[in-house]
């Protein structure tokens, strides 16, 4: 790798030396120091010039497999996470970014073993918590899930609060129904197919609630709760069991939860 930096990498560098100057601030031991939070603001490209211009030791691969997976660039993320691990076989995020490679595939085993010794080597690492909960519900381990993103709580995750608030939500849902009602489903047998339509460019789904139906209901594919509008919960009689917070592009907002029929 040549010597010379570009002159934005330059510009980066001096800025992490300069930016306590003046400030009473506590300067960050290495320029490395500074990656997580750049990754966190997704400033990707300035986090990659900071890399180039360090030796390439396990947690500077580590960190540039967390920049290629960022791109969807997955294999070369891979042929990092692999030769930090090679380098030293004890680098947290390497493990980290492999578990999620492996979850991305659905081997769940295999990514809960590497997210589970990215945990081991650092406990206090909020964002390997939150990845090792995802696992655990994708296996179906609600109760494993909620140790997880109970430790995401208790390290309080201040540079990240709407994510904490979310965990808060998750936590408070299965507290109410259980891992039984928080699990996957069997289909009923045979099948029922659910009537799709198009318009207003939106998705509808025709659906029973129970035996009462069949309602439309808008497809969200990114939705992690269902909504019902105030005259339905009147029509289907139910009433609020507690409360949680729904978070959409406007901001969020409280809303009463009700406990409907597997049906």
């Amino acid at each position: 790798m040549s010597s010379k930096l570009p002159h934005r990498a330059k510009a980066i560098l001096s800025l992490w030396l300069l930016s306590s100057v003046g400030l009473g601030y506590a300067r960050p031991q290495n320029p490395l120091d500074t990656v997580p939070s750049l990754l966190l603001a997704d400033a990707i490209e300035e986090a990659d010039l900071i890399l180039e211009a360090l030796t390439e030791d396990s947690d500077v691969l580590a960190f540039k497999g967390e920049i290629e997976f960022r791109r969807a660039n997955f294999e070369e993320a891979r042929a990092y996470y692999l030769r930090a691990l090679d380098l030293d076989p004890n680098t947290a995020r390497a493990h980290f970014g492999v578990g999620k490679l492996l979850m991305g595939k659905m081997r769940l085993t295999e990514a809960i073993d590497s997210l589970s010794k990215a945990v081991e080597l650092e406990p206090d690492a909020a964002i390997y918590r939150l990845a090792l909960a995802d696992a655990w519900a994708y296996e179906g381990d609600v109760a494993e899930q909620a140790r997880q993103l109970e430790a995401y709580v208790a390290l309080e995750p201040s540079y990240d609060l709407e994510r904490l608030r979310q965990v808060e939500a998750v936590l408070e849902v299965i507290g109410d129904f259980g891992p039984v009602q928080m699990g996957v489903y069997d289909l009923p047998e045979p099948a029922e197919s659910i009537t799709i339509s198009q318009g207003l460019n939106l998705i509808f789904a025709s659906v029973m609630v129970g035996d009462q139906g069949p309602f439309e209901f808008i497809v969200d594919t990114g939705a992690s709760q269902t909504v019902f509008t105030e005259r339905l919960l009147g029509e289907l009689g139910l009433t609020p069991i507690t409360s949680t917070l729904i978070y959409g592009i406007g901001g969020g907002w409280s809303c009463g939860k009700r406990h409907l029929p597997n049906r």
